[in-house]
């Protein structure tokens, strides 16, 4: 690994770019003690470096990884960039430096503390993810299915394939409020692209019918004795609730709606 520098680099926070303070940092040969997205720096006695964006350098970068790593080790890097580990930039620097050295056997070395939190990062990216395939609701808003989600990792990647798959012939959007990007599905055809915001009318009285039927469902099959609140936490995290039809309705009900 490069020697530390008492420096801190901005992006613009793309993988793109992300690629760009990776190649400047092997250019230089120098490891900074941070890597910071523009919008989230805050003024330090540490100098910083802007690194911009430039998509030749970033191509490099690609083929240096894919010509030194394994398709596993690939894989990783890319779901590291999705986590939402504070210092996942810096970390995936180092990952790469070390990937140099030590090839295949970079992923095996989980005691040490670089390889170790990019892999509870990533644990964590996929432990959402598999919530996120359980716990989205869609609405039918005039023929297309919406749903809004506010997770804390980059899930959209993640969860693409699966919706896509089960539903290959609907048109459906995934908002994701927390990161300001959306997952729009068309038959033979999907995109992922930002979104600021998305404001929604109201739902059909056919739809809300079926939300209260579904309510109704979700009521009937619970067993009183064996209600366990805890438990239901546990498997059912209280922050996914927000957006789930079957608690939205009892929110609405206690409103007077």
């Amino acid at each position: 690994m490069f020697p530390n520098h008492n420096i801190i680099y901005q992006y613009d926070g793309s993988f793109e770019a992300l690629l760009c303070c990776i190649f400047e940092s092997f250019q230089r040969k120098e490891t900074p003690v941070d890597i910071v997205v523009e919008e989230n720096f805050q003024m330090s006695l540490t100098p910083s470096r802007w690194i911009a964006t430039d998509l030749e350098k970033a191509k490099r970068v690609v083929k240096g990884i894919q010509k030194n790593f394994t398709r596993k080790c690939q894989t990783f890097f890319h779901m590291s960039f999705l986590t939402c580990h504070p210092k996942k930039e810096w970390l995936m620097l180092c990952y790469v430096q070390m990937g140099f050295q030590y090839r295949e056997k970079v992923l095996s070395l989980l005691t040490h503390p670089v390889v170790g939190e990019l892999h509870k990062a990533v644990k964590y990216l996929k432990n959402e993810s598999h919530f996120m395939k359980e716990f989205i609701r869609f609405s039918d808003y005039d023929g297309m299915l919406v749903s809004k989600v506010h997770p804390n990792n980059i899930v959209l990647p993640m969860i693409q394939r699966h919706f896509c798959n089960r539903y290959p012939n609907e048109s459906f959007l995934i908002f994701d409020e927390s990161h300001h990007m959306a997952l729009v599905h068309k038959p033979n055809r999907t995109n992922i692209f930002p979104l600021d915001s998305l404001k929604l009318f109201s739902t059909a009285s056919e739809e809300k019918q079926y939300q209260k039927l579904w309510k109704q469902y979700y009521d009937t099959i619970g067993i009183e004795e064996r209600y366990n609140p805890v438990c239901r936490r546990n498997h059912m995290p209280k922050r996914y609730w927000k957006y789930m039809t079957e608690f939205q309705i009892i929110l609405d009900s206690q409103n007077g709606d």
